[in-house]
C-alpha cells in the first residue's frame, strides 16, 4: 500500500510537469516580445514551430506593404487634421467678426438707451405740457360756457332739418302720387271708375289743374307745408304740447327775474336810467337761457315725449282725411297714413322742437294760411334775389340768364302758388334779420322758356 501510494505520488507529479511544459510550450510563440528582425531564419522557424525554411524577400515585403499603408493612413490623418486645421481658423475668424458685431451691437445698444432715455424725457415732460394745456383749454370751455347762451343750437342745423323736411315732403309726394296712378291703372283694368286728381273748390285752383298735368303735385307740396305751419310751426309758443299752466307758471318767473335789484346787464345803470327804462338793462340773455334749459328738461319728460307722439299722430290723421277724400273720395290706405306720420310730421315737430329750445329766434315767410292760384307778377330781378321760381310748363329751375321775354312793363310771368316758406333768423340789437333759405314759388310765364345764355341776358320786349 505504501509503494502503491508512493507511485502514484510519482505519477501524478510527472503528469503535472508534463502539463505545465505543454502549455508553457503553446504560450511561448504567442507571448514573445523580443525584437524579431534581429532573429535569424532558422531561429525563428524553431519559434514558429517550423523547421521549413523561409523564402527569401517574403518578410520584407510583408513589412514594406504595412509600411506603405501606415504612411497613407499617416498622410490621410494628416490631410484630415489639416482640414480641422483650417476649420478652427474659420471657426476662430467667425469668432472674431462675432465679437466685433457684439461690440457694434453693444454701441448701438447704448446709443440707443440713451435715444430712449432722452426720448422718455421729452415725452414726460410733452405730457406735463399736455396735461398743462388740458387744463387751460378746460379753463377756456368754462369761461366761453359762461359767455355763451346755453342749449345752442347752431343755424347750420336748424337749416339741415328744414332741407330734409322739404325733401320728405316732396319725396311723399312721389310716392303718393305713384300709389295713385297704380290704383288707377288697376281701376281700368277692372273696369271701375278711376281717382280723380284733386277736387277742389277753388274756381281758381280748377282752373290751374286743368290747365297743367303737375298742378296737383305742386298744389299739395304748398298745401302741406301751410298746414305745417299753421299746426306745428306756431311763432310765439313756448313748446308744443306744454300745458297752460306751465307756460303761465314760466311767464311769472321770467317776470320775477326781470325786476330783480340790481339790474342784470353789461354796465350798472344810474337811477334816472332805471326809471326812464326799467327793462331796457336787464340781461335779456341770461332769462333766455334760463327759459332754454328749462324747456329742455320739460321737453325730455316723459310725459312731454307721450303728449307730442299723441300730438304727431293726431295731426297726421288730420292731414290725411283732406288728402284722400280730395284725390281718391275717401279711400282709406293704412300705409299712406303711416308714411306721412313718419317722414313729414314727426320731421316736423322735430324741427319745431328745435327752434322752440334754441335761443335763436325762427320763423317761416310768407304766412301760408291758405293756398290760392292768385297770380303775382315777377320780373327777372325777383329770380335770385329772394326767392326760387320754378316754371309749371317745363319743371325747371329759372336763373338769373335764362333766355326770357319781357313785358312793357318790365314783367316775365306771374307767381302762382308758394311751394316752400323762406326760413330766416330774427337780427339782435337791430341787426336785420338773416335768410337761412329761399321762398320757392311755382311760376308761370308769359312766353316759352329758352335756353340759358353764356352771356348778359338782352331783355327782348314782347
Amino acid at each position: 500500500m505504501g509503494q502503491s501510494s508512493s507511485l502514484n505520488r510519482g505519477l501524478r507529479s510527472a503528469a503535472q510537469t508534463s502539463a505545465q511544459e505543454e502549455r508553457h510550450a503553446q504560450r511561448k510563440p504567442n507571448t514573445s516580445t523580443h525584437d524579431i528582425s534581429n532573429t535569424s531564419k532558422q531561429d525563428l522557424a524553431v519559434v514558429i514551430g517550423t523547421t521549413r525554411p523561409i523564402p527569401p524577400n517574403t518578410l520584407p515585403m510583408q513589412y514594406e506593404d504595412t509600411d506603405k499603408r501606415r504612411l497613407d493612413q499617416l498622410h490621410d490623418l494628416e490631410r484630415v487634421l489639416q482640414r480641422r486645421d483650417a476649420k478652427i481658423e474659420r471657426y476662430k475668424k467667425h469668432h472674431t467678426e462675432l465679437l466685433e458685431y457684439l461690440q457694434q451691437f453693444e454701441g448701438r445698444y447704448k446709443l440707443l438707451e440713451s435715444r430712449n432715455a432722452e426720448a422718455e424725457d421729452a415725452l414726460k415732460k410733452m405730457h406735463e405740457k399736455a396735461g398743462l394745456l388740458q387744463s387751460q383749454l378746460q379753463e377756456c370751455k368754462d369761461d366761453l360756457f359762461r359767455l355763451q347762451p346755453l342749449n345752442q343750437i347752431s343755424d347750420s342745423t336748424i337749416l339741415q332739418q328744414y332741407e330734409i323736411l322739404n325733401q320728405q315732403i316732396a319725396s311723399w309726394i312721389d310716392t303718393f302720387f305713384c300709389w295713385i296712378d297704380g290704383e288707377n291703372a288697376l281701376r281700368e283694368a277692372s273696369g271701375r271708375p278711376l281717382h280723380p286728381h284733386f277736387q277742389v273748390e277753388d274756381a281758381s285752383l280748377q282752373g290751374l289743374f286743368a290747365s297743367s298735368p303737375n298742378a296737383a303735385e305742386y298744389w299739395l307740396r304748398g298745401w302741406l307745408h301751410s298746414r305745417l305751419q299753421m299746426e306745428v310751426f306756431v311763432e310765439g309758443i313756448y313748446l308744443s304740447c306744454l300745458p297752460e299752466d306751465y307756460v303761465e307758471l314760466i311767464k311769472v318767473i321770467e317776470q320775477s327775474m326781470r325786476a330783480l335789484k340790481p339790474k342784470r346787464g353789461k354796465s350798472m345803470p344810474t337811477s334816472s336810467q332805471l326809471t326812464a327804462a326799467p327793462n331796457s338793462f336787464t340781461d335779456s340773455s341770461t332769462i333766455d337761457s334760463w327759459r332754454s334749459e328749462t324747456l329742455a328738461a320739460l321737453a325730455n319728460h316723459p310725459r312731454m315725449i307721450s303728449l307730442r307722439s299723441a300730438k304727431a299722430l293726431h295731426l297726421a290723421r288730420q292731414i290725411y282725411q283732406p288728402i284722400m277724400s280730395a284725390a281718391t273720395e275717401g279711400c282709406h290706405q293704412p300705409e299712406i297714413l303711416h308714411s306721412l306720420h313718419e317722414r313729414i310730421v314727426i320731421p316736423a315737430m322735430e324741427l319745431a322742437l328745435n327752434i322752440q329750445l334754441t335761443l335763436g329766434r325762427y320763423y317761416f315767410s310768407p304766412c301760408m294760411d291758405s293756398i290760392s292760384a292768385a297770380k303775382h307778377r315777377f320780373t327777372l330781378n325777383d329770380i335770385s334775389a329772394h326767392s326760387v321760381m320754378i316754371d309749371i310748363s317745363t319743371r325747371r329751375t329759372l336763373k338769373d340768364k335764362s333766355l326770357v321775354i319781357l313785358a312793357d312793363d318790365g314783367t316775365i310771368g306771374a307767381e302762382l302758388l308758394v311751394l316752400e316758406p323762406s326760413l330766416l333768423r330774427r337780427g339782435r340789437g337791430g341787426n336785420p334779420d338773416v335768410l337761412m333759405r329761399k321762398v320757392v314759388y311755382l311760376v308761370e310765364l308769359d312766353r316759352p322758356l329758352g335756353k340759358s345764355l353764356k352771356g348778359p341776358v338782352p331783355g327782348q320786349k314782347a
